[in-house]
């Protein structure tokens, strides 16, 4: 039975690792082209920060930014990078991923007929990420967000890496820069998301 037991574990380890690893790499290749080619200028038109209208539109962004839990969390780290306040990126990581169109219609095949349940979970979700976006920005939008980021002084930049010196680099430039930080973005969030897989796969199995 121990065996059977560490066998079955051993199989839901791996399936969510394997399942989950091409929706993280897509989240860092996307947070990378964030990180390089979208200015911070852009980010604050498009979710103005420390107003409530912020939060509404990072609340209700996954029905135009349809991707999955393990996607958003680098994306939402290169937003924080590029001078998103992080109460706002909170709200938006974690409305993302029920707020989205690909979630809203596989609910409702889950629960056919019954659109209560599809309201309930996204309205719940959008609620939600608004009550946890506030509550973390009266903590930590006073602090600077190298508080809430991880030190990441094992990233190595060249000269040419510099977000603001881009325009100047070559096609060929911007695609090996774009690879780079796609790879150490991919790297840094993988060591968190195997732990995560570790901890959840044991849950599954054995309670």
């Amino acid at each position: 039975m121990n065996v059977m037991k560490l066998e079955e574990w051993m199989w839901s380890y791996l399936g969510i690792i394997i399942e989950a690893l091409p929706f993280l790499l897509i989240g860092a290749v996307l947070s990378a082209v964030i990180q390089i080619y979208v200015s911070d200028e852009f980010i604050k038109k498009i979710i103005p920060p420390n107003s409530i209208i912020g939060y509404l539109i990072a609340a209700l962004s996954g029905i135009f930014f349809p991707v999955c839990e393990c996607a958003i969390v680098p994306i939402t780290r290169s937003l924080i990078k590029k001078g998103l306040p992080v109460s706002v990126g909170i709200t938006f990581m974690l409305a993302v991923p029920i707020v989205n169109p690909v979630v809203i219609m596989s609910t409702y095949y889950a629960f056919p007929g019954n659109i209560d349940i599809v309201l309930l979970r996204t309205i719940g979700g959008v609620i939600g990420a608004l009550i946890v976006g506030l509550t973390i920005g009266f903590f930590y939008d006073k602090n600077d967000k190298k508080d809430v980021l991880k030190d990441e002084n094992n990233i190595n930049y060249c000269d040419c890496c510099s977000y603001n010196n881009n325009y100047y680099i070559s096609f060929k430039g911007k695609l090996r820069n774009l690879v780079i930080n796609a790879s150490n973005e991919f790297l840094n969030i993988s060591i968190y998301f195997i732990i995560g897989a570790f901890i959840s796969s044991i849950f599954v199995v054995f309670f």
